[in-house]
């Protein structure tokens, strides 16, 4: 008896490690999500405050590339948030979502760690968290764009 209570006892305090990280992580896409369709927007403070940051061992070029990149990624975002209701936006953790949105050609690694946002029309995202930090946010073909 006393080993199921203490499995029991684990259990619950496993699952509520793991709602406070999908609390925190839909936090910080809620928060993300509010100041890209902000009208003050800027790209330096999205990519210090939000973006996952990869170690500093590629050439300038290479940063050009990656800021060209993540700001065409951020307008189109920008675009796409268009006439949504930011309060009426659900996170949910991926594989929870309806498995019609669960469309993604990714590992185990990555579904565990990626939300997909919707609202009651046709909007839906992707993003995936690493970290407390948004590694990827937008997709190629049925995958994610990482940004290092």
């Amino acid at each position: 008896m006393k080993t199921i209570n203490i499995v029991i006892i684990i259990l619950i305090f496993s699952l509520k490690g793991n709602t406070q990280a999908h609390t925190s992580d839909e936090k910080l896409i809620r928060s993300f999500l509010n100041y890209v369709n902000s009208p003050e927007w800027n790209l330096d403070t999205i990519d210090t405050k939000y973006i996952v940051k990869y170690p500093n061992g590629a050439d300038a070029s290479s940063n050009d590339r990656r800021r060209k990149f993540l700001k065409i990624q951020v307008v189109i975002l920008k675009n796409h948030l268009k006439g949504v209701d930011l309060s009426t936006v659900k996170v949910i953790p991926y594989r929870q979502a309806p498995e019609a949105q669960q469309i993604l050609t990714i590992g185990e690694d990555f579904a565990a760690r990626s939300y997909v946002i919707s609202d009651s029309r046709s909007f839906t995202r992707y993003i995936l968290i690493k970290e407390s930090q948004i590694e990827a946010f937008d997709l190629w073909q049925r995958s994610y764009w990482l940004m290092d």
